[in-house]
């Protein structure tokens, strides 16, 4: 048997404490921690508590995690909105929850929930 015996896929729950990820099988309650380096790119893309992250074990250990196609996420800083902007108008720069900085339409605003596309980095829709 190669080593594909030993590795096992589970949806975890990520908690964020500093730089540091601690990632939960919420159902037996077992933790697993890795670094922002660890998962390089993704750091950006996890918001505290989400829930539907696939980790990657491999005897026991976390090995790297998958993300979903979306992750919801609320902008905390942007321009303010432009009423009489439509769905295909300009884009401006938004700061989401995690720090992740992505170009959004100008009708949206502060505190809204949106998606992003993990494999992109980009607007997708309003959550």
């Amino acid at each position: 048997m190669g080593c594909e015996s030993n590795l096992r896929h589970w949806i975890i729950l990520i908690f964020f404490s500093m730089k540091i990820k601690h990632f939960y099988r919420s159902w037996v309650y077992n933790q697993y921690t890795l670094t922002a380096e660890d998962i390089d790119t993704a750091a950006g893309m996890l918001p505290d508590a989400q829930e539907d992250i696939l980790g990657m074990l491999y005897e026991g250990n976390l090995i790297g995690i998958e993300l979903p196609t979306t992750v919801s996420l609320k902008i905390v800083e942007t321009a303010p909105a432009i009423k009489s902007a439509s769905a295909s108008s300009r884009t401006k720069p938004a700061t989401l929850e995690t720090g992740l900085l992505v170009q959004v339409p100008e009708y949206l605003a502060d505190d809204e929930l949106i998606k992003v596309n993990t494999s992109t980095r980009k607007f997708s829709s309003r959550a």
